[in-house]
């Protein structure tokens, strides 16, 4: 046996743990259809069929299949034998196998023979075959044909021993070993079916006979088959026989309808989709008595359903589930209890956007009926936020309801019942936060922050909703705040509401000044941060020409009353006058982020008082010392200086001056802010972190690629690098992925806010990219925290420079792997049997990933990747016989999990720089330690096989090594086949020779469908 055969057979056992998924997402990423195979063999969509056979011209998008089944019938009645020999082929062709039965075979059918011959022509193709027929079009062609088949022979009178002889063949094919085979099989097999119950075939007897031998044989046993396109196969066909011909398949199939909801506890959510998909049909039919034997059958899978609907992993079977609740609650309205009613309505708060929606269908079904008056419903939507009195999720609701329901739109009711009777502040600040996110929503069409959609687009703003909230809440704005000014909750959203409005439109100015002189009432004795950043929204949001005096006074009000608090503070520091002056420095700063205070000159003292704050390192402690201002303005200080950095930024006037004063107060703050996170680590974060990433951001290389009139670019030094990370990495990655408890949200937020500004300034290539790799070495750890976080920034990276991540990626794993052989001892073999290479691997595959979204946009990065990975795996390594492998090689199991991405193009080219830098030679003379190169140029001679590209690499030996790749490719192959027969008694022979378990079993040893 070859050292080539030894190393292909080691690699396939090595792989024995690799899942089903594993395995067809290794598959499935090969490249181009290869050329030299059968021409004319492929369709659309890479389907296999071949140009002369009849289910390639069944495919044919205008094929005419009377036409079609009538030829056939015209070649039976010449050649009955050929004739069934076609629609024969017809089935093996449909499972993607390139065997042909003989023409000239004859009845009777040896249909064993025929499967067994067929079996060892199996194409080399993926598991993923099924694929071909998921597309409904394809599936449309046959069974049209199938039933223009069955109407043309049950006319001609031929029905009984054409079908008879096909459905014995179709069933020896669904009861194969062999997946595709099985598939194929159950595949045209239901079609028939399904022709029968279409053409009324089945009103003879001998056909009946037949439908139900095929109900008991193939339906029967394929519904709990092991693969789960079959099942699905079979509870789609059960749904369509119940829906679409009720009058025979009551008969035939109702007695077996309970088929369809055991499946509802089936593992596959695609199986448990397609279940709930038939109940939904077959409950649809307009035939009583299938409705009525459906609806006894819910009632006694009812507890199944609700668990589906209400706790299924999968939001999509979620909602198609619910979907199908509302008309069974509409008929039978005490099918659940009023708790499991209150569970169901209960996923109006659900993070899915469509699972919301259709629990909103509900509940707006059974409460919010037509006949009552509109503030009736708004009390039954209120009575249901008031169960969940924990949770924020008015946002939520509204959104939930907000297309299902105009009780949230209904806000000329809602005013009068704030504004009539008494106070009743739970009740009342549900009604205005309803009040004004349904207002935000349906004017800005923006979606609750969190909620996830399909396509994460905005959703188009309501008509006429702008100006019908101009007219109903601009006249009573001052009574509203008026009444509910001690109520700071409620104040909040009532102040953002004139954001809304039309700012045009005469009710809104005739109300303005009214408006203006509330918000100055409100905002001056004002102790609350989020009030106070509301109202001066508001304020910007409402300023035009003709109240800009008034807005201005306001701006110099509260930059005065600033001014005068600190120079009290400094006169009698106390905590009276502390808390004056933080109330009025939160004042300014909410300001300052609207409104332009450069001309206060501001900035420079602001910064100065900044530095004054600031700690000094003797005294790092969080107590005051001497003169300096209380430790709780640092973070005011710091928001303030980020805001007069922009809007001097923003200044199209600058002169040299100017920009040469902006360099030196942006140098000033960056340095202010380091001092901060050396000096109070804890209580700095994240705010420091975050002002220095957004200051990278607009004052970065990225700004100077995009403009060349940047006033300047700070170019930070690797020592800022270091400190920036190693604050992040105390703070994130300090603490053990389980310590991350989900209730702490506050913290956890606090975190992932710090991590979005750092992965911003990689997004935006405003650092380099390359320094992600500290971060990217975590990304498996604690994918669950921060993992959504770190693949955007991924995805970003690629897209600006896919060789600078792909060297990312190759430096991510170098750091972890040289870690690993620094706790090993620097010992290759205990770091390769060391927990933490196996979480290095586990990294890996998870960060090949991100490289699968676009093979060709990846292709550099992953070419670089490999291509500096080998390099680093060569170091040190000599090129005499006699060199004994080094610590590095091991990488290459590293590289290993990366080979999947590479295109079939790049895999020679690899392989020849693996052979020029790393020679096959050097471990031919002994075995020992040379396992990771045996094993990375294995897995990249079986892909380039597998994949059937040509040999064209200059290396004259290659082609032959490739050829010798395989075992069953040389003499000492076949003792190597049957070495893995005798361990895998049940298996089935592939394409490429090796011989594996049966399909439908795992672990799988090849990467070919069997």
């Amino acid at each position: 046996m070859s050292a080539e055969d030894l190393d292909a057979i080691e690699y396939l056992e090595s792989t024995e743990d690799a899942t089903d998924a594993d395995v067809d997402d290794e598959i499935i990423f090969l490249d181009e259809p290869q050329e030299e195979d059968h021409e004319g063999e492929q369709d659309e969509g890479g389907a296999p069929w071949r140009g002369k056979g009849l289910l390639f011209r069944v495919m044919q998008k205008r094929n005419n299949q009377e036409a079609t089944a009538a030829e056939w019938l015209e070649l039976y009645d010449k050649c009955p034998s050929s004739a069934l020999v076609r629609l024969m082929q017809l089935v093996v062709d449909a499972s993607g196998n390139l065997y042909q039965i003989p023409p000239e075979t004859k009845a009777p059918f040896q249909y064993g023979d025929i499967l067994l011959t067929a079996r060892q022509g199996l194409r080399c193709t993926s598991r993923s075959y099924s694929l071909y027929w998921r597309n409904g079009c394809t599936t449309a062609r046959l069974s049209s044909f199938v039933r223009c088949l069955v109407k043309a022979l049950d006319a001609k009178g031929h029905a009984g021993h054409v079908l008879k002889e096909f459905s014995a063949f179709v069933l020896v094919l669904s009861e194969s070993e062999v997946r595709s085979f099985r598939y194929a099989g159950t595949l045209v097999g239901l079609k028939v079916m399904t022709g029968m119950l279409a053409a009324d075939a089945v009103r003879a007897t001998d056909l009946a006979t037949i439908w139900n031998e095929m109900l008991s044989q193939l339906f029967v046993g394929r519904r709990l088959d092991i693969a789960d396109s079959i099942r699905c196969l079979c509870c789609t066909e059960l749904a369509l026989w119940l829906a679409t011909y009720p009058a025979v398949a009551c008969q035939l199939a109702s007695p077996h309808m309970h088929w369809l909801f055991e499946a509802l506890a089936d593992t596959s959510s695609k199986v448990r989709e397609c279940c709930v998909l038939g109940i939904s049909r077959v409950y649809g039919t307009e035939d009583f008595r299938v409705r009525l034997s459906c609806l006894s059958l819910v009632a006694k899978y009812k507890q199944c359903l609700l668990l589906v609907a209400t706790a299924d992993k999968e939001w999509v079977v979620s909602e198609l589930a619910l979907r199908l609740l509302a008309p069974l609650l509409r008929d039978s309205p005490d099918l659940w209890s009023e708790e499991e009613m209150a569970t169901i309505e209960g996923l109006m708060l659900n993070q899915n956007r469509c699972v919301a929606q259709a629990a909103a269908a509900i509940f707006t079904q059974r409460h919010l009926s037509k006949e009552e008056d509109e503030i009736s419903r708004i009390r039954r939507v209120v009575a249901f936020a008031e169960r969940f009195p924990e949770y924020e999720h008015c946002a939520y609701l509204v959104d939930a309801l907000i297309e299902r329901s105009n009780v949230v739109l209904a806000w000329a009711p809602m005013v009068e019942m704030l504004l009539t009777g008494e106070e009743q502040q739970n009740e009342d600040g549900i009604i205005i936060d309803l009040l004004t996110r349904a207002v935000r929503q349906s004017i800005t069409g923006a979606i609750p922050p969190g909620r996830y959609t399909k396509d994460l687009v905005r959703q188009e703003p309501i008509a006429g909703a702008k100006q019908t909230a101009t007219q109903v809440l601009a006249p009573v704005m001052d009574r509203l705040l008026r009444k509910y000014e001690g109520n700071l909750a409620s104040l909040s959203n009532l102040l953002e509401l004139p954001q809304y409005f039309d700012h045009e439109a005469e009710e809104h100015t005739e109300h303005l000044p009214l408006l203006i002189t509330w918000l100055q009432r409100i905002l001056f004795p004002q102790q609350d941060v989020a009030v106070m950043r509301v109202a001066a929204e508001t304020l910007k949001k409402v300023c035009v020409p003709s109240n800009w005096p008034d807005i201005r006074a306001i701006l110099a009000t509260a930059v005065n009353n600033y001014q005068v608090e600190l120079s009290s503070w400094y006169a009698a520091a106390s905590a009276r006058a502390t808390s004056r002056l933080m109330e009025t420095l939160q004042l300014v700063a909410a300001f300052w982020r609207h409104f332009d205070l450069t001309k206060n000159e501001l900035l420079g003292p602001v910064l100065q008082n900044l530095e004054q704050s600031l700690p000094t390192e003797d005294n790092d402690n969080d107590n005051d010392n001497g003169n300096a201002l209380p430790r709780g303005t640092i973070p005011l200080y710091l928001e303030m200086c980020y805001y007069g950095l922009i809007w001097r930024l923003a200044d199209k006037q600058k002169d040299a001056a100017a920009n040469e004063d902006l360099k030196s107060s942006l140098t000033a703050v960056i340095r202010a802010a380091f001092k901060m996170i050396k000096l109070m680590p804890h209580s700095s974060f994240p705010y420091a972190l975050t002002t220095i990433c957004d200051l990278f951001l607009l004052f970065g290389r990225n700004q100077q690629q995009q403009s060349r009139d940047a006033p300047y670019v700070y170019v930070p030094t690797i020592r800022e690098f270091e400190l920036l990370e190693e604050h992040l990495m105390m703070h994130l990655f300090g603490a053990a992925p389980d310590q991350l408890h989900p209730e702490e949200v506050f913290e956890l937020q606090k975190k992932r806010q710090a991590l979005t500004g750092y992965c911003k300034i990689m997004s935006f290539n405003a650092v380099p990219i390359m320094r992600f790799r500290f971060i990217l070495q975590h990304y498996d750890k604690y994918f669950d925290a921060f993992g959504d976080l770190m693949h955007a920034a991924m995805e970003k990276c690629l897209y600006l420079n896919a060789t600078n991540y792909g060297m990312t990626l190759m430096h991510t794993g170098v750091l972890v792997f040289e870690r690993v052989l620094r706790a090993s001892g620097g010992s290759g073999v205990r770091a390769a049997r060391a927990p933490e290479f196996a979480d290095l691997l586990k990294l890996c595959k998870r960060l090949a990933k991100t490289l699968n979204t676009d093979r060709l946009r990846s292709r550099r990065g992953v070419v670089a990747l490999h291509r500096a990975g080998i390099l680093y795996a060569a170091q040190n390594m000599g090129h005499r016989l006699t060199r004994r492998p080094t610590v590095k090689l091991l990488f290459l199991r590293v590289l290993e999990v990366f080979v999947p991405q590479l295109l079939s193009q790049d895999k020679l080219a690899i392989l020849q720089h693996l052979e020029e830098n790393i020679p096959a030679e050097l471990s031919s003379t002994c075995r020992e330690g040379w396992g990771p190169l045996h094993r990375y140029r294995t897995a990249l001679q079986l892909r380039l096989k597998f994949s059937r590209r040509q040999c064209t690499s200059p290396d004259p030996n290659l082609g032959h090594k490739l050829q010798q790749c395989v075992p069953h490719r040389s003499a000492d192959g076949e003792a190597a086949r049957h070495r893995l027969e005798d361990k895998q008694p049940t298996g089935s022979p592939t394409a490429s020779g090796l011989l594996v378990k049966d399909e439908d079993s795992s672990p799988h040893h090849c990467p070919v469908d069997c």
